[in-house]
């Protein structure tokens, strides 16, 4: 069996705070192989050696799923459709 291999090109956000036994939530720029990078979301170990389950998104899929979070925030009242704008517009 070959190696899995993979890089995480960038750490983007920190979603959730670690765990006390070091492991936390976050949004990376992650390499899998030899496949183009892509947006990752899952849980890693403080020095990113190790990785849980998550998902990673296309930028494509990435902004699908940034405009349902913003229309179903929007509906919960979380957060008004200024807050969505002022975001697409950074």
């Amino acid at each position: 069996m070959s190696e899995f291999k993979f890089e995480v090109i960038e750490e983007i956000e920190e979603l959730s705070k670690p765990t006390p036994s070091g492991w936390g939530k976050v949004l990376t720029l992650t390499k899998f192989g030899e496949n183009q990078a892509k947006l990752d979301i899952r849980s890693w170990n403080e020095d990113f050696t190790r990785m849980g389950k998550g998902i990673s998104l296309s930028n494509e899929e990435a902004s699908n799923l940034f405009f349902a979070l913003g229309e179903f925030l929007l509906s919960e009242d979380e957060i008004t459709r200024e807050d969505v704008i002022a975001l697409v517009e950074e």
